[in-house]
């Protein structure tokens, strides 16, 4: 809250006590005398008003409360010497650029049909740039005002804006879209919500009240630690896939599964039927065809063709090795099996 200075037949000024005041309201309650003396620094304006009529905007300098000098709304209250209550409104003027806003709380949004929690913050800048409308609709009939309560007004509004163009991005999102580098996104939002063209954006609801939207930063954005885990768990599991179905489109789902049983296999290697419930459990037919051409290649103690691949791969030990590289970075060779598999390559050489 600012200081007020005051002397009975001296000046009335207001001193803020920080950069981010807004408003202050002088109240006179039958104090104020006619021809004081009103000081408005720079940076600052003053509006006068007396029984909900106001005289318009005083710039900055030293005013008398007299006819004239502030307004010729001052004939029609007072005479000479005459002591009143009134209400003298002070508001800054200057800038303020580092204001902080945040959610409180994770908002839930969907995600390519999957429920992710986001939290975001930032900073915000703005300028009163029609204090009498600002301080109409604010102040209304009221004889002070908080600051802090004018900022935490706004900052619901920014998170209403933010949330609403968010969602819209999740929605336009195309394929190549992931929310892991959302962090690209951040100038585009930002300036939907400084368009002055949006009617619903973050700078047309701050203009309805007299101020100009300077600033509106991302700092930034992210998702819930368990939500981000599980998204990281599905993008991995759908990049085997379509690893294991790069040579079979359409068989994803065969894949999926022989992936799940040897995964299982390596787990459990004394687990009897194992393997043969991974043959029965897809078939030998085209799903089993999927995948276990690859796997068929290394399932022998000698690294014989088992799984009817053609003699040219069977017989380059660089095609081999490759293979064998990969169904151990995808989880289905142990690494002992791998490098036993990989010794008996390279022996053969």
């Amino acid at each position: 809250m600012g200081l007020f200075s005051r002397k009975e037949t001296s000046f009335i000024a207001w001193h803020p006590q920080s950069d981010e005041e807004l408003v202050q309201c002088y109240s006179g309650s039958d104090a104020i005398t006619f021809g004081q003396q009103l000081v408005v620094q720079e940076g600052q304006v003053a509006i006068f008003r007396k029984g909900g009529v106001s005289s318009g905007v005083i710039m900055p300098g030293t005013h008398s409360l007299v006819t004239g000098n502030v307004g010729g709304l001052f004939s029609k209250f007072f005479g000479d010497n005459t002591r009143y209550s009134a209400e003298v409104w002070f508001v800054s003027t200057t800038i303020k650029r580092d204001l902080k806003w945040g959610t409180p709380q994770r908002i839930d949004f969907d995600y390519n049909g999957f429920p992710v929690r986001i939290g975001a913050f930032g900073s915000w800048g703005i300028r009163v740039r029609d204090p009498e409308s600002f301080v109409r609709q604010i102040t209304g009939g009221q004889r002070g005002t908080d600051s802090q309560k004018i900022y935490d007004y706004f900052t619901g509004r920014i998170l209403e804006c933010f949330t609403a163009e968010l969602g819209k991005l999740f929605i336009a999102a195309d394929s190549a879209f992931s929310i892991s580098h959302i962090a690209a996104k951040y100038a585009e939002i930002s300036s939907r919500l400084r368009d002055d063209s949006n009617l619903n954006g973050l700078s047309a609801e701050l203009a309805r009240f007299g101020i100009e939207l300077v600033n509106f930063d991302i700092s930034n954005i992210n998702v819930a630690q368990e939500d981000q885990q599980k998204l990281q768990a599905m993008s991995a599991q759908a990049w085997e896939m379509k690893q294991l179905s790069a040579n079979a489109p359409g068989a994803g789902y065969f894949a999926a599964k022989q992936m799940e049983i040897l995964k299982e296999a390596a787990k459990n290697p004394g687990s009897p039927g194992m393997m043969a419930g991974f043959g029965t459990g897809l078939g030998l037919g085209a799903g089993f065809q999927l995948g276990g051409q690859e796997v068929g290649r290394f399932m022998s103690a000698d690294g014989g063709d088992r799984g009817g691949t053609s003699a040219g791969n069977v017989a380059d030990p660089v095609a081999k090795l490759s293979q064998l590289k990969k169904l151990f970075e995808q989880g289905i060779l142990t690494e002992e099996e791998y490098y036993a598999k990989r010794k008996i390559i390279v022996d053969e050489l």
